[in-house]
């Protein structure tokens, strides 16, 4: 194993895997630990030689989700994660993992609402709140937020983007994502991230 392959695995994926678990039991992404997948991308990139890439990366993958973040559809430890991820990753990887998560959380939440029998009445508000959005009405777009009381169940639309980006970041670590081919296999290999995070939020005491 090279330096760097050790590099990612202790500043990035181990951490990372801890961010799936505690996004997934709790909806809670610790300070510490995307903080130290921030620090430990920028040091690998100054070593590595490679900090315009990894800033781009940075300003992609963090600027989509802190747009996500300004219109309540997604919390500050998934901005922090996402904006780690682009660190390592850089512009191209961090892009890739953002759009594979994103699109995994998204179904997830689509199967999750389905469940509940709530999915058809969401799309229809989501509908008529991007018009109303689009017409220049503010805060019309329904968005899942967490209850404030820890023992209310969390809303369906709810979606835990962590786990999801975490569950990306290592498909693409593993597999890699060079081609289209590859971008379809892992996305399919997500369902598998999909029913591991179903499992561990419906878990006994969740």
């Amino acid at each position: 194993m090279e330096t760097k392959d050790i590099a990612l695995l202790i500043g990035c994926l181990l951490p990372v895997a801890a961010c799936i678990y505690t996004d997934a039991r709790s909806y809670i992404l610790p300070n510490w630990l995307t903080a130290s997948v921030i620090i430990s991308g920028l040091t690998a990139a100054v070593f590595m030689g490679r900090i315009p890439d990894a800033l781009l990366g940075a300003l992609l993958a963090g600027g989509v989700f802190l747009f996500a973040c300004l219109s309540g559809g997604a919390g500050g430890g998934d901005f922090k994660l996402a904006t780690g991820i682009g660190i390592w990753f850089g512009f191209y990887g961090g892009a890739t993992v953002v759009i594979a998560g994103c699109l995994a959380g998204v179904v997830y939440g689509m199967i999750r609402m389905a469940q509940e029998g709530v999915l058809k009445k969401w799309l229809k508000a989501m509908g008529i709140g991007l018009y109303l959005r689009f017409s220049g009405v503010k805060g019309a777009v329904p968005m899942g937020k967490l209850p404030e009381d820890d023992k209310q169940p969390v809303p369906a639309n709810v979606v835990p983007f962590g786990t999801f980006l975490g569950g990306a970041v290592w498909i693409y670590s593993l597999v890699g994502m060079q081609d289209v081919i590859s971008i379809s296999v892992s996305l399919l290999s997500g369902v598998l991230v999909i029913v591991v995070t179903h499992l561990i939020t419906h878990a006994e005491g969740v």
